[in-house]
């Protein structure tokens, strides 16, 4: 990143590459990674992860803050997409796509501080909602906490099996891509 001086009103200007700034960024990272699963080696986003990218970027080889992380299920009830609340940064990414650009509005956020959440209203599970499997709440995540169901076992089942004709179509959302 570059450094960064732009003049804001008469007399202040703001500077966004400082030691005190690229210090503050780097304890926020790290209290993102204390509250993360460590399973980046098996996530589906790995290598592909904006977390792991930043932590990259900013010299993170350990995780200095350690206590209570909030807990949460993999929601699985969707036929599209699994939804892993522990993996969420709770960047918001997905809920503006789902109402701004797609405008279904099934993922919202709700409470404040540590019970904060990104997910369907009233704790609903995803599959229990207005959700259309477009997956474009999935293509925004940076981290996995939305990330498309892969079939890919079962298309190679289908595949191998002799009596059966087998037509396939890549998803979620190949229907309106293709539309």
């Amino acid at each position: 990143p570059t450094a960064c001086t732009f003049p804001v009103a008469e007399g202040l200007v703001v500077e966004t590459h400082t030691a005190n700034v690229r210090e503050a960024r780097k304890i926020v990272v790290e209290l993102m990674l204390a509250n993360h699963p460590a399973d980046c080696l098996t996530c589906s986003r790995s290598g592909n992860c904006e977390l792991q990218k930043l932590c990259q970027e900013m010299g993170i080889r350990q995780i200095p803050f350690h206590g209570a992380k909030r807990e949460a299920e993999p929601d699985n009830t969707n036929p599209s997409i699994i939804r892993n609340p522990e993996k969420c940064v709770l960047c918001q990414r997905c809920v503006r796509v789902c109402h701004e650009i797609q405008s279904v509005g099934c993922i919202f956020t709700s409470n404040r501080g540590w019970d904060a959440a990104v997910g369907p209203a009233f704790g609903l599970e995803l599959g229990k909602t207005a959700c259309v499997y477009c997956g474009q709440c999935a293509r925004v995540c940076p981290t996995g906490a939305l990330t498309p169901k892969s079939d890919v076992s079962s298309v190679w089942n289908a595949l191998s099996n002799k009596n059966k004709t087998v037509i396939v179509a890549i998803a979620p959302a190949v229907r309106a891509a293709i539309g």
